[in-house]
């Protein structure tokens, strides 16, 4: 499978997954979609509650990527490297706060 330019693929040390392509107001995004849809609450919750099975979360998503590939394209790899950035995380909890 061919990627096209510009496209989010792995993402190296030191960079976060939340900031690929958009930098580092990345969080401030997802925080501010999440809030204007009034998710804030339940996004908070579902970070709290997932956290101690975050590994198990995102090799499931790794694992299911290949069958749901057709349908939602590189979303699922793309949300399983988003789990591995604790500081972005920790940041979109904060501003939803």
């Amino acid at each position: 499978m061919e990627r096209q330019a510009g496209e989010a693929t792995c993402v190296g040390p030191g960079q976060s997954p939340l900031g690929a392509p958009g930098g580092p107001g990345a969080a401030g995004r997802v925080a501010g979609f999440l809030r204007r849809r009034g998710l804030e609450w339940p996004a908070i919750l579902l970070v709290e509650v997932a956290s101690p099975f975050r590994l198990l979360i995102q090799q499931a998503l790794w694992v299911a990527q290949p069958a749901l590939s057709p349908w939602l394209g590189d979303r699922l790899h793309l949300w399983a490297g988003r789990l591995d950035d604790d500081r972005a995380l920790e940041e979109v909890r904060r501003l939803l706060e």
